[in-house]
């Protein structure tokens, strides 16, 4: 779910403002991973892993935002498509730590239908119970 909140701005010489408005979104993921696991030269765990998936997303919802602009009044549309389609690819890296913890990294990248791009990097400490 993304939010939009509006936006008043008086007094310049555009007087802007906008709507606020709420999105959600139906979002299914085929994905498939190939992973190897090993052991480093000091007995502890590694893992590499590979991601691949198709991904399909619904857009839920007006497409429409009202806005005004130096007193002029008019609708912005915020999605392209309805449905969207796209891929994403990825890699991810895990190292042990101790028994218990491990570092983690891992790298994803997707491209769409509506000719949208994306990618995120995450990095981090895992720790078992």
């Amino acid at each position: 779910m993304a939010s939009f909140e509006s936006f008043s701005e008086k007094g310049s010489d555009q007087d802007v403002t906008y709507d606020n408005r709420t999105s959600q979104a139906f979002e299914g993921v085929l994905q498939a991973e190939v992973s190897r696991q090993g052991h480093l030269d000091n007995g502890r765990m590694s893992r590499i892993a590979f991601t691949g998936a198709l991904v399909d997303t619904f857009n839920l919802g007006s497409s429409d935002m009202t806005a005004s602009f130096a007193g002029t009044d008019f609708t912005v549309s915020i999605l392209n498509d309805r449905n969207v389609v796209g891929g994403r690819v990825g890699l991810v890296g895990q190292m042990q730590l101790t028994k218990t913890a491990f570092i983690f990294a891992s790298t994803r990248l997707g491209i769409y239908s509506d000719d949208s791009r994306s990618w995120d990097a995450n990095m981090g400490v895992k720790i078992k119970f």
